[in-house]
């Protein structure tokens, strides 16, 4: 956290704090002028709280409002460990909850029948998912089978993987979107994905070695990591926004600028042409596919819709 404050000189009095925020509507709403915005401000304090270590985060502020027509209206306000929301009946009332230093109210007040607006906003933002830096060293997780079960969506760590896949093949049992994706990377290559017992695998058969199936702890660094983004964006079911957060390597292979690119993913939106970063270097994708509906090869700007881009 630390690192994250020096971005060169600062002024004595400026504030030594990080503010995030994101503003959520509903897509399908006729009235997109009412919009979620939620805001937590987090630093050090010049005297931390007893219940927190001396170079701990803090959250300083944290605030949930609803804005109509350019009106905003405070639902939930936390200032250090004051906190007050509005209940089912509108009223702002104080709310007395053990709440340390360092969590946030969005992760501790937890009443849908009282705060319905706090509990949609934290179920929007736990479905989404952010991959930085896929590991693919020797310890990796995307290197381990990983336990059997129907998985809808690749973990943050990619430990998954295996899952994933096999839900493709052997539950909803369409693979083709995978298929190509793979063919288009890697021309005559397949994924070998046996029927999970009590866990999942998968290995790839390359052209060169038609009789050789390749193990997770065989596979390249690069094969494994695009496997694993296949895995992210073609999964049984996409989460509401995915954030892939990859450093690009410098001419002499060391990691450099990192670059994220948010999307948000409905399958529903499969062959629609949506808005895409200029400048972006694509890869024809096929886009996932909705049930009873046919999709058509198309790059990935077709069904991701971005929504920012940091470098």
């Amino acid at each position: 956290m630390a690192s994250t404050f020096w971005a060169g000189p600062r002024r004595r009095n400026d504030p030594v704090e990080i503010t995030l925020s994101v503003s959520l509507a509903d897509p399908d709403a006729r009235d997109r002028r009412s919009v979620f915005e939620y805001e937590v401000v987090t630093g050090f304090s010049a005297k931390y709280a007893a219940a927190t270590f001396e170079d701990e985060p803090q959250i300083k502020r944290e605030t949930l409002s609803q804005v109509i027509c350019g009106r905003r209206v405070r639902l939930v306000e936390r200032k250090g460990h004051s906190l007050t929301a509005r209940d089912e009946t509108g009223h702002p009332t104080d709310v007395a909850i053990d709440l340390l230093a360092s969590e946030t109210m969005l992760g501790r007040l937890e009443d849908p029948s009282r705060y319905p607006v706090l509990d949609l906003v934290r179920r929007t933002l736990l479905g989404w998912r952010f991959y930085h830096d896929l590991r693919t060293d020797t310890e990796a997780p995307l290197r381990r089978p990983c336990a059997a079960l129907a998985t809808p969506n690749l973990a943050s760590d990619g430990s998954n993987l295996a899952a994933v896949f096999a839900t493709l093949a052997h539950i909803r049992e369409d693979t083709a979107d995978l298929n190509a994706a793979i063919e288009a990377a890697f021309p005559g290559a397949r994924l070998v994905i046996p029927k999970p017992g009590r866990t999942a695998n998968f290995g790839m058969i390359f052209q060169e070695f038609p009789l050789r199936t390749f193990e997770l702890s065989e596979l390249s660094d690069g094969s494994l990591k695009f496997l694993a983004l296949a895995g992210a964006l073609l999964a049984y079911r996409l989460p509401p926004f995915v954030a892939l957060n990859e450093p690009a390597p410098e001419p002499d292979g060391t990691p450099g600028e990192t670059g994220s690119e948010g999307f948000t993913a409905n399958p529903n939106l499969a062959g629609h042409p949506l808005r895409s970063p200029r400048g972006r270097r694509g890869r024809q994708w096929r886009g996932p596919r909705a049930h009873g509906q046919a999709t058509r090869w198309s790059d990935l700007d077709r069904w991701a819709d971005p929504l920012w881009r940091i470098h």
